[in-house]
């Protein structure tokens, strides 16, 4: 019943206001292209080439031994672990997936370094927030630390597990399967490629259903705006955070950088669920993240009012991108072609296979 509920809404509020849709769509894409994408996805190539070619093993004997004397994790959860600082959502938990289909982890211990390691990255945080919506890079940094030592405060509460799997030497891991680096080169584009089109399609919808609902409920309080923006998606989120200004603006943008927002649990969910990872406990990991990131960014910047002394934040885009709506309706089209024509299945290695034969 709900969902008949919201459809119809959607499709009503789509007919009524297409113009509106329209020019939300094509804003929603532009900051995919000129800020999320940029940030984003030179990061998901490096990421998938690192747990590819094994290559976070020299981290698990030092961060790896921290985080399992702090969390009781394996030494592999480094690599997610470090990824998810600093790259961006989800590689973390995309990463940390990928360790699972390769037997080094097992599900419980996915779900928790799923939680732990969905972080945003600093390209973001200290680029697009600190500098362009707030004009102040120090505000970024500070932002960006908080959040680590916020997923930090947050494991010690949710992240105990009670023993390790036993397949963790490396004489009983599941060997990877080697491929030249040409071939990994190649598959770690085109997954990030399709990837990146995916976390644009979320971002998109998630901004465009934050504009049809403020429309729908004709809500002009900006601090509603921000709020609701927060809750579902980061980037708007941060970006109507920005526009709102002060104390109450830095800590729902503290907010939406430690929860991240609907869109990224449902990205999340994507990778998740093919391994049939629960996502709850990253779902009350992240609200609870963001609630912390929230109050201590209150806190700094009433010590400390210079970090958010700013210019309110005007949108660039068209004047950069004159033609931005048909150079995005290509890119669009180009990737869909893409991910369309990707027809060659990557060789997945079954997790389930019996260790030993």
């Amino acid at each position: 019943t709900v969902l008949w509920i919201f459809v119809s809404l959607f499709s009503a509020t789509l007919f009524i206001n297409s113009s509106e849709i329209r020019e939300s769509v094509i804003r929603s894409l532009q900051n995919c292209i000129l800020c999320v994408i940029p940030s984003l996805f030179p990061f998901m190539i490096i990421s998938k080439i690192i747990i590819n070619c094994g290559m976070t093993s020299p981290f698990e004997n030092t961060v790896g031994r921290i985080l399992h004397k702090l969390y009781n994790l394996p030494p592999a959860a480094a690599g997610p672990f470090l990824l998810g600082i600093t790259c961006s959502f989800p590689i973390g938990a995309k990463s940390g997936c990928e360790l699972l289909e390769q037997g080094k982890i097992n599900k419980e211990e996915a779900q928790e370094i799923v939680a732990l390691s969905n972080n945003t990255g600093p390209a973001f945080i200290i680029a697009a927030v600190g500098e362009l919506y707030w004009s102040s890079k120090a505000f970024g940094v500070v932002v960006y630390l908080i959040q680590i030592i916020s997923a930090v405060l947050c494991g010690f509460i949710f992240c105990k597990t009670g023993q390790i799997s036993e397949n963790k030497n490396s004489s009983d891991v599941l060997s990877v399967r080697k491929e030249s680096f040409l071939s990994t080169l190649s598959d770690s584009i085109s997954s990030s490629a399709v990837s990146a089109l995916s976390i644009s399609g979320f971002i998109v919808f998630f901004s465009v259903l934050i504009d049809m609902a403020t429309a729908f409920l004709n809500i002009k309080s900006p601090v509603f705006c921000a709020a609701f923006s927060s809750l579902l998606e980061f980037s708007s989120g941060t970006l109507n955070s920005s526009k709102l200004g002060g104390r109450l603006g830095a800590a729902l943008t503290g907010f939406a950088i430690g929860f991240g927002g609907l869109s990224v649990i449902c990205q999340s969910v994507s990778f998740c669920s093919k391994y049939k990872i629960s996502i709850k406990k990253t779902v009350v990991f992240k609200l609870t993240q963001g609630l912390i990131c929230a109050g201590s960014i209150f806190i700094i910047t009433s010590i400390f009012p210079g970090l958010i002394s700013h210019v309110p934040y005007k949108s660039v885009f068209v004047e950069i991108c004159p033609y931005s709506s048909y150079a995005i309706s290509l890119i669009v089209l180009f990737a869909s072609v893409f991910g369309i024509l990707k027809n060659k299945p990557v060789q997945k290695i079954n997790a389930d296979i019996h260790y030993g034969k």
